[in-house]
């Protein structure tokens, strides 16, 4: 029964995800209107802004969420690195409390909120604003709808505005017992 619930849930937070961009597009928030309203980043492209977003997108969950979960069992919150990779003025919050080091993880569904400075996520990326992650337990691991806010992610290949909600999934089993 569990299991069924958290599944809809999901396949409900992925549909809510996309009826949201789907909202943006409609209400006048299309990629032509935004570019006219975002400062310029040098050597930025709509190319070099498709490759970044598609490359964090593949990993925001490792960046946005491992970073913050202990190797306990049941695992636990940490906020030890968040002193390495991010500047001071970050704050994460979850499900509107500030997060509280050593604490469980919700037993359901919960809400990740970042705001961030500066924050070298994987050594990969620097992240900079904010990004609200609602996410729920799955079988083998853990799925998110991800919601940006004027979130600007820069890596080697250049700087992007995310803008569009997405969704994301990471497994949670050893390498050896994924399918």
């Amino acid at each position: 029964m569990r299991r069924t619930t958290l599944r809809w849930s999901a396949a409900a937070a992925s549909l809510a995800g996309i009826a949201l961009a789907l909202l943006a597009s409609l209400s006048g928030h299309s990629s032509v209107n935004a570019a006219r309203s975002t400062p310029h980043m040098p050597g930025a492209s709509p190319a070099v802004d498709g490759a970044v977003t598609a490359e964090f997108s593949r990993f925001a969950l490792n960046a946005l969420l491992v970073t913050l979960i202990d190797d306990d069992e049941p695992p636990r919150w940490s906020d030890v690195a968040l002193n390495h990779i991010c500047g001071p003025a970050t704050h994460v919050e979850v499900d509107g409390l500030p997060l509280v080091h050593g604490s469980k993880l919700p037993a359901g569904a919960f809400t990740v909120r970042w705001s961030m400075d500066q924050c070298t996520a994987l050594e990969a990326f620097e992240l900079q604003g904010g990004v609200e992650l609602l996410v729920f337990h799955e079988d083998t691991g853990l799925s998110a709808v991800v919601t940006p806010d004027k979130l600007i992610v820069s890596s080697t290949m250049g700087s992007s505005r995310m803008r569009a909600p997405f969704a994301s999934s990471m497994s949670l089993l050893p390498a050896q017992h994924r399918p």
